[in-house]
């Protein structure tokens, strides 16, 4: 399981207080201006916190408190509360911080809060803290009631000033469980008055796979609030799945108890291959072999007997868990419960429904896979695809037009058009399983973008009747292009580079001149950053004119490989020339290729606007890093200075 980290190279409180960093060899220009730069640290340590303790049940002042704070990786030696009231000096602006309320004695829990510093003095207001007692509780396994070891259970009462966008990827700290082997027994302490959700770390191994799942013993909520644990409490966890192999048989019947034999039965341990059945003649039953630990998907499509009768698709769910098999979602009628194995084969006994269907069979299932890039539906009912009724389309897709692309196309000279458009991709489509399974599959491996599979009608095959059914599935391709860091970049987005004239004319041949764009600098990253599962980065300083201005300020790019950030695309033009455009979603006047990146506004920092970098005046800013690629535990940290483009 990956642990996130703090930076290791995240420049410490000591930094600002002494000037004094140690970098890469081609940031010397950096260390030395900032040794010798002292109005840039005089004007760096210039905010004051100040704020009051109170206790949160009574609002009485806590006058036996002590406040730290931490900027960087240091902790500020604890500073004493006076009459309910706390004061910090000589901070740095436009810096995140870390403010720890604690007790001295114990009388009360110590309590987190997150912030970033801003100019002179701020007013905190109340800071709330409470009193804790600890509670004992045990963890069984449901259906054995034996103590389960090696769990942990959590929650935090950190809070964040003013809506710290940043607080939940900064927030370390939690209150932790500890077990006690010989009593068997989790203890925690309990904070009076929170009422926050205890979070269960129930993955034993590490393996990023939880080994138990908990349910309340109404088996219907499986969350429980801080709030209502107490002394003596019993929580019930099952095993998840497990690495097992047993013999599954089915047998199908009819109202009347008799059988139907030779099926078209299949089993789906993924979405892209079935394993037809093996048919015992002797036992009238299917027989399906489990193996391994993901959930078993047994369909049976729709059918007529011989009397021509129709019945309805249906479907099974199964896995493995503490030594037997959960069934789940079924089709069919009292069939979703635990069941024991005997002598290692789960007995079913399913009885489809007949068809009571008028002109329009139900989707059973719709889903678009990422990984094969295709869509499969599951019909109640034998259908046929109607032409033109399924599609697969590529959701906004950028179209830029300029005056000079085409004299037919009625966009003058002087101008460029851009717009985002959903594209039709081509597909193929094919049925199994008696017509009742749908797939659809690109003709061509997508590429990066959002795309969407649709199917709007189907005929039905027994009525030859045209009916809606509306089953669609959207889904990403990600970038699945290597990261590399280097591909980070700072630019002004201000139609220059290195304080040249980017695009010289605009598409009616007119000259730029002296005309450029207001200095609006961002953050671009590549699209590969999809193949990352956590990628963080810390704005350390920049260097404005030649003047070094430090500054400490986290941002989560990636968070357990969701991307944080928005995507944008760069379209190259002169500033002089007309755009026509209804969306926000495009740079123009940058000197990066034209293509897809995701952004990191210069709002997030709230730095000056800086200009080019040149060699007669030096403009750059300077990161330290820290990411870890899917798949991988390792986690890549270091330092990056780019400079503004």
């Amino acid at each position: 399981m990956l642990r996130k980290s703090a930076i290791a190279l995240a420049i410490s409180s000591s930094f600002f207080l002494s000037g004094c960093l140690e970098v890469e060899d081609n940031n010397d220009d950096i260390v030395a201006a900032i040794e010798n730069n002292t109005d840039a640290q005089a004007e760096l340590k210039s905010v004051t916190l100040t704020g009051s303790v109170k206790h949160l049940l009574t609002g009485e002042s806590v006058n036996n408190a002590q406040v730290s704070i931490k900027i960087g990786n240091d902790w500020s030696e604890p500073v004493a509360v006076s009459n309910g009231l706390f004061e910090l000096n000589e901070l740095p602006k436009n810096s995140d911080f870390v403010l720890l309320v604690s007790s001295a004695d114990g009388s009360f829990q110590e309590r987190a809060f997150y912030g970033k510093t801003n100019y002179g003095i701020a007013q905190l207001g109340s800071l709330e803290v409470s009193s804790a007692e600890t509670v004992q509780f045990e963890v069984l396994l449901n259906g054995e009631n034996t103590p389960v070891a090696g769990l942990e259970f959590s929650y935090s009462i950190s809070t964040a000033f003013n809506m710290y966008n940043e607080f939940s990827n900064r927030n370390e700290h939690f209150i932790r469980s500890t077990y006690n082997a010989d009593t068997g027994m989790y203890s925690i302490a309990k904070v009076a008055g929170f009422t926050d959700l205890l979070l269960m770390d129930l993955d034993v191994d590490n393996d990023a796979v939880d080994d138990f799942s908990y349910n309340n013993q109404s088996d219907s909520i499986s969350q429980i609030n801080i709030s209502e644990l107490t002394n003596g409490n019993t929580l019930y966890v099952s095993k998840t799945a497990e690495n097992a192999k047993f013999e599954v048989r089915v047998s199908v019947i009819n109202e009347l108890g008799n059988t139907f034999d030779n099926l078209n039965f299949v089993s789906l341990k993924n979405l892209t291959k079935g394993t037809p059945a093996t048919f015992d003649a002797d036992s009238k039953e299917y027989i399906f072999e489990y193996n391994g630990s993901s959930k078993m998907k047994l369909l049976l499509p729709s059918f007529v007997d011989s009397s021509g009768n129709r019945y309805d698709t249906g479907e099974v769910n199964l896995y493995a868990t503490n030594g037997g098999v959960s069934v789940t979602n079924s089709s069919f009628n009292n069939l979703n419960r635990f069941y024991e194995l005997d002598d290692g084969v789960l007995s079913l006994v399913i009885k489809p429904r007949v068809s009571s269907f008028s002109s329009r069979p139900r989707v059973v299932s719709a889903i678009a896979d990422e990984t094969s890039q295709n869509f499969y539906m599951f019909m109640e009912a034998p259908i046929e695809l109607v032409d033109s009724a399924a599609s697969l389309i590529k959701k906004r897709q950028i179209t830029v037009v300029k005056g000079t692309d085409d004299e037919n196309d009625f966009i003058a000279q002087g101008v460029t058009q851009i717009s985002f458009n959903d594209v039709s991709v081509p597909f193929t489509s094919s049925l199994k399983y008696n017509d009742t399974f749908v797939t659809l599959s690109p003709a061509a491996p997508l590429v990066g973008g959002h795309y969407e599979y649709n199917i709007e009608k189907v005929s039905v095959k027994s009525t030859g009747e045209v009916v809606n059914i509306s089953a669609a599935s959207s889904f990403r391709i990600a970038d699945q292009s290597p990261f590399d860091i280097n591909q980070l970049r700072w630019d002004n987005n201000n139609g220059l580079t290195d304080g040249k004239t980017i695009v010289l004319k605009n598409t009616a041949n007119e000259d730029v001149g002296f005309k450029r764009k207001s200095n609006n600098g961002s953050l671009y990253l590549p699209a590969s950053i999809a193949t990352l599962s956590h990628f963080k980065v810390n704005l350390l300083g920049y260097t404005a004119n030649g003047k070094v201005n430090p500054a400490l300020i986290e941002s989560t790019i990636v968070s357990d490989g969701n991307i944080n950030i928005s995507e944008i695309n760069t379209v190259s033009v002169a500033v002089n020339e007309t755009i026509l455009i209804d969306d926000y979603s495009v740079d123009f006047y940058t000197s990066l290729p034209d293509r897809q990146w995701y952004k990191l506004s210069n709002n997030t920092y709230q730095i000056e606007n800086l200009d080019d970098n040149q060699l007669s005046s030096k403009n750059n800013v300077t990161f330290g890093y820290e990411y870890a690629v899917k798949g991988s535990s390792e986690i890549v940290t270091g330092k990056i200075t780019l400079p503004v483009l």
